[in-house]
């Protein structure tokens, strides 16, 4: 296993049962619904990560006994176990030795929809997993439940683990602020890159095609056994409602 500090969600160890619709939580007297419509309205970012453009180092709180207690740049990563959206336990742990992208997801975002509407993230997850890369997708709305998970899924053709982290544990726990907000662990377990999916900002799906995309960046140095050059940068979205 890898020599990770272990954070278990709780999220995990809930019945399906005891899950709590969408339409409840997530009406539109909820904050945090109101704050996604009127991103929906803006098409202007909901938070970043940094106050930087590019960045390239981080800061966190350090354990004890000398492992981080959160995500940072160039250490092994926090260990988690979440449900993904058929129910089953899913663990970092379970992709020893490969490449990990940690997707963070809420399909009520608009920046998270612009690319799924057309496919544009099923296409890039796939074209890297044909490559051993491993694409999890990870829900910290505090109204996210596995239900809809399950639901979006099959909606949106997705056909790899959206993991339920409704707690907000494992977000925080890796610094997560937006939705995008992506990173990448190399295969030994330390994170490679953390930030944005590509260099334009917006909600608008025709601005894909013309961007730079970071998560593909990286992949392709790892995959090419060279170390990544853009380590960090500014991650952009709704923010992650926790």
């Amino acid at each position: 296993m890898r020599n990770i500090t272990k954070i278990v969600s709780g999220v995990a160890a809930l019945a399906l049962g005891t899950t709590v619709a969408l339409g409840v939580l997530a009406g539109p007297g909820d904050k945090g619904y109101a704050q996604q419509k009127g991103a929906e309205k803006s098409g202007e970012a909901c938070a970043v990560a940094d106050s930087c453009n590019f960045c390239s180092t981080s800061l966190v709180m350090a354990h004890p006994g000398g492992h981080a207690e959160t995500a940072t740049l160039g250490e092994v990563v926090p260990e988690f176990e979440l449900m993904d959206q058929s129910g089953q336990p899913v663990s970092i742990n379970d992709f020893e030795g490969k490449i990990v992208v940690l997707e963070w997801f809420n399909d009520q975002c608009p920046f998270v929809k612009k690319f799924y509407v057309n496919g544009d993230m099923n296409k890039l997850a796939d074209k890297y997993e044909e490559q051993g890369v491993v694409w999890l997708a990870i829900d910290s709305s505090n109204f996210s439940n596995v239900e809809q998970n399950a639901e979006i899924a099959k909606e949106w053709n997705i056909d790899r683990p959206i993991l339920n982290d409704a707690s907000g544990e494992i977000g925080k726990a890796y610094k997560a602020k937006t939705t995008p907000h992506m990173y990448v662990i190399a295969a030994d377990g330390s994170l490679a890159y953390m930030g944005a999916i590509d260099s334009k900002p917006s909600t608008d799906q025709g601005d894909i095609a013309g961007a730079e995309n970071f998560v593909a960046r990286a992949l392709d140095e790892l995959l090419a056994g060279e170390s990544v050059s853009l380590p960090q940068t500014k991650a952009y979205g709704c923010s992650v409602k926790y």
